[in-house]
């Protein structure tokens, strides 16, 4: 999966046409989909 299309799932899970990913966000999202690495990810959520 690109970035482009996790950005329009994210829209249509948000509603928001304007949703964005947080800094670091699609980095650790790539990292688990598309290279199959673990990650420990601690984020802020809102």
């Amino acid at each position: 999966m690109d970035k482009q299309a996790a950005e329009q799932l994210l829209k249509t899970a948000i509603g928001h046409e304007g949703a964005q990913f947080r800094d670091g966000q699609w980095e650790a999202i790539d990292a688990l989909v598309n290279l199959n690495q673990k990650l420990l990810v601690v984020q802020r959520t809102g």
